[in-house]
């Protein structure tokens, strides 16, 4: 028998007799339910935690996304929970009772076994994604939420969780008791959330050195000329109808700070985040982002993770790009405009004037080291996942291959 030979019609024949096997299990329907009435609790509690802010300031979006974001993390996280329950005992179960080489003896092949329990296990973990939709459909429906996020949530989700089943699978296959395979599967999770957490802390914590970080920007003497020119600008009253001078951002260089600090290089550990389900999750998640005075901000927890991820990625030696965003030139405040204009608004000792626009520039390219704030992390992440997912679903079809050859201490064909 080819061991890595493959139909649709093998692969189905393990899946219809495997949940066959889970759907008589009243425990999956029991856990379903006591799963669906906690996230009704849990819509419950975010609603009135903002039934006062709604009830005032309409805020419903802002209630939306909170929703949408804690569902999902709850969803990955009962997903972490219940795919290892599903498959770390799908193979090394039916060594236990002796029907494993029943399976093997007929013409399937070991990777189509692999292929229908992986699947089965996947299905019934799904189930507890499916059993939220209408709490995410109440979410959409107050407005914060599109359905292009609920869709590339999901999708996100199902990788991951298919991920998670494989590994389970993996475990499984190389065991030879369900309670060592479901440890170790657990175990593979704690490693992926919580321990990599832990060690990313400990590593960036020998990261620190005391330096003076350099700024993309203006330098003093230059903006001050700037300055000047404003001055000279708003003083003459703008009688001749010109537009405001914008700055001269073609004179920007590196301009090193005139103090020096700890700094933390994330940049060389951030990576160390990839695994986790919930970093993957948040960062393909595309949240409502937005800026001000060229920082990017958040108003949900999906958002927060994303930024903090993506800046941990940056670091702080980076230096900050300050050629071209919002900044203070003395009493000026001048921010840029998409088209290539800046609105300058002048503060004095009785408030602010309305800003005028500045005539049109170009805002050169600055040679910003780093990553951008805007650059995804996501594709490495899964992409490690499918990597080590591989490796266990190889593992599992080699073990599930006949003849045996030697089998492992303490495991038995039938």
């Amino acid at each position: 028998m080819n061991t890595w030979s493959i139909s649709l019609s093998g692969i189905s024949t393990v899946l219809s007799l495997e949940l066959k096997q889970r759907i008589r299990s009243k425990k999956t329907f029991i856990a379903l339910g006591v799963w669906f009435v906690f996230m009704g609790g849990i819509t419950w509690l975010i609603s009135q935690f903002f039934d006062v802010e709604r009830s005032i300031s309409g805020g419903e979006p802002q209630l939306s996304r909170w929703l949408f974001a804690m569902i999902t993390m709850f969803v990955m996280g009962m997903c972490l929970l219940v795919a290892p329950v599903f498959s770390a005992s799908s193979i090394v179960s039916d060594r236990e009772h002796g029907v494993l080489a029943t399976l093997q003896a007929t013409k399937l092949s070991a990777v189509e076994i692999a292929a229908g329990k992986l699947i089965s296990s996947w299905l019934v973990s799904l189930a507890f994604v499916v059993a939220t939709i209408p709490y995410i459909a109440y979410a959409v429906w107050l407005g914060g939420v599109t359905l292009w996020q609920v869709c590339v949530v999901t999708m996100v989700v199902f990788v991951e969780v298919a991920l998670i089943c494989t590994i389970g699978l993996g475990w499984s296959a190389i065991a030879s008791r369900a309670i060592i395979s479901t440890v170790f599967t657990y175990l593979s999770v704690a490693f992926m959330t919580i321990i990599t957490l832990i060690i990313f802390a400990a590593a960036t914590a020998m990261t620190q050195t005391y330096e003076q970080v350099s700024d993309w920007r203006l330098p003093d003497s230059v903006a001050r000329r700037y300055t000047a020119e404003l001055n000279t600008w708003f003083a003459e009253q703008h009688s001749d109808n010109a537009a405001p001078p914008a700055p001269p951002l073609n004179e920007c260089v590196w301009v090193q700070r005139d103090y020096a600090y700890n700094v933390t290089h994330t940049e060389y550990t951030w990576w160390l985040l990839l695994l986790d389900p919930f970093v993957i999750v948040a960062d393909a998640t595309p949240t409502s982002s937005f800026r001000y005075d060229g920082m990017a901000l958040a108003d949900d927890p999906l958002t927060v993770i994303k930024l903090a991820v993506r800046s941990t990625r940056i670091g702080e030696s980076a230096g900050e790009d300050r050629c071209g965003t919002a900044q203070w030139y003395g009493d000026y405040y001048v921010q840029p405009r998409a088209d290539g204009t800046f609105a300058i608004q002048r503060y004095g000792p009785h408030g602010s004037e309305s800003p005028s626009i500045s005539e049109a520039t170009i805002i050169p390219e600055s040679p910003f080291g780093g990553y951008n704030i805007d650059d995804p992390v996501w594709p490495w992440g899964m992409a490690s996942n499918l990597l080590i997912a591989a490796v266990f679903f190889r593992l599992a079809v080699k073990r599930l291959a006949v003849p045996y050859g030697v089998l492992p201490t303490g495991q038995r064909v039938a």
